[in-house]
């Protein structure tokens, strides 16, 4: 019987060490990124600005800063209201936390984005997008995105 005891408080011991192992932020931030790209997928507004920092700034490369997260709330707007269908695939990903700082890490990958009223793309376009992430209450947040 004490065996026994032993045998169920390992196991339990081991169930709670992998309950508690953290989610590393290269996996914490590619869930972030799956988010928004199926936010954006399905014309959920409010569940992409949920992955954004409230901070956050955002722009072409030229104009870095061009846009705020009631920005991001406009331009989604009307592009939902433009097109029935978006069409998201991200592709290339790269995340890196920044060693010096654990609660940052840049992420950059190729994003397609395509819009149509029916089936077909009637609007589409390749970005080169680079992002700064930062953990703000346990969750991974994205404070600064720009694209070519």
């Amino acid at each position: 019987m004490a065996r026994f005891v032993r045998l169920c408080l390992a196991l339990t011991l081991c169930a709670a060490l992998a309950a508690c192992e953290k989610t590393s932020p290269e996996q914490a931030i590619g869930e972030a990124i799956v988010r928004i790209e199926q936010g954006l997928a399905a014309h959920q507004n409010a569940a992409v600005r949920a992955e954004l920092a409230d901070a956050f700034r955002g722009g072409p490369a030229a104009d870095p800063a061009r846009l705020d997260k009631a920005g991001v709330q406009r331009l989604l707007a009307g592009y939902f209201l433009r097109y029935k269908n978006i069409g998201v695939v991200v592709t290339g990903v790269s995340i890196e936390p920044l060693s010096h700082t654990p609660d940052q890490a840049w992420s950059s990958a190729s994003v397609v984005l395509t819009g149509a009223d029916g089936l077909i793309p009637e609007a589409g376009r390749i970005y080169q997008v680079r992002g700064l992430w930062l953990r703000e209450g346990g969750a991974w947040r994205l404070r600064e995105l720009q694209w070519e």
